[in-house]
């Protein structure tokens, strides 16, 4: 992995800071298990001392599970350039690592690194318990073994229009005075309503537009509705007046009705190298795991090392 390919993940998604290549990559692993274990603490460049020692050692990143038991996680970083004189990890860094693992007995120790392993850094990593990890950019032919689409099915619902069955008339009084004049009129229907139809004021002059009334009350109706036909009643804060046909009749409320109908819908998610940033891996095959660029933009490092979501 060259530089530009660190620099260029991490200023782009994380953020553009004039930070040591290895420290960035650091970094980028947090993110990238914070992203696998959203609820664990993840800590960059923490310094432990284990029971009954007084040396601290600096540990690149920490992970911590609280449970019914504590579960600590220790991860070493290890940056290499392929171009480098030591294009693979070797017995001795490993090595080194695993007396940080003996003094500080943590649950789990891991390295990662961008290149790989020597055989026998291999070995005694696996005599010592101690996993070992891949963390690079995500490249094309990373996707020939993994699938490239996802397919969701999912029971969806749709609510029908707010539809009015009746007007509340105000009172007995009301009723009376318009029963005859609705009577003697063509029978309509009203049972929908659009923005182009207005209440009206006490002078018989366009006041609120139906959907200035109506659109709140029916964004609050869909959080309860149930599949099939849902029926209710709706009081307003005030009397109201409506034309029916060429009556103007003051209300004080409605009834509705909403119909909710149930649907499965398939839909394909396409993953593209275009969003792959990175693949973490272990030698192990424990861990297969492919970072998008949505993961880096979700977290960020605070000033005590903790990663946390912006």
């Amino acid at each position: 992995m060259s530089a530009d390919d660190l620099d260029l993940i991490y200023n782009a998604y994380v953020a553009d800071e004039k930070l040591k290549h290895g420290t960035k990559y650091e970094r980028l692993a947090a993110i990238a298990f914070k992203a696998l274990s959203r609820d664990d603490t993840v800590i960059h460049d923490l310094r432990l001392r284990g029971p009954g020692k007084r040396t601290k050692h600096q540990i690149d990143v920490t992970i911590e599970r609280r449970g019914e038991r504590r579960l600590r996680l220790i991860i070493e970083c290890r940056h290499l350039f392929p171009q480098s004189k030591r294009p693979k990890i070797d017995l001795d860094a490993v090595r080194s690592f695993a007396s940080v693992v003996r003094d500080l007995q943590p649950d789990q120790g891991l390295m990662l690194t961008t290149v790989g392993y020597t055989e026998p850094a291999a070995t005694y990593a696996e005599d010592e318990g101690i996993a070992l990890g891949i963390l690079r950019p995500f490249h094309d032919e990373d996707w020939d073994e993994r699938v490239q689409k996802v397919i969701v099915r999912a029971e969806l619902s749709a609510p029908s229009d707010l539809h009015i069955t009746s007007w509340l008339v105000k009172d007995d009084a009301e009723r009376e005075r318009v029963k005859p004049l609705l009577e003697a009129q063509e029978r309509k229907e009203w049972r929908s309503w659009a923005g182009a139809n207005y209440f009206y004021d006490e002078n018989e002059e366009e006041a609120d537009s139906y959907y200035d009334v109506f659109d709140p009350i029916y964004r609050r109706l869909q959080k309860h509705l149930e599949p099939g036909i849902n029926e209710g009643v709706e009081e307003f804060d005030r009397v109201r007046r409506v034309l029916l046909g060429d009556i103007m009749v003051g209300v004080r409320g409605f009834e509705w009705e909403i119909e909710l109908e149930d649907f499965a819908h398939e839909f394909v998610i396409e993953i593209g190298d275009r969003v792959a940033k990175l693949l973490l891996q272990t030698l192990d095959g424990q861990l297969d795991f492919v970072i998008f660029d949505r993961d880096l933009m979700e977290f960020e490092v605070a000033t005590d090392g903790e990663i946390v979501r912006r």
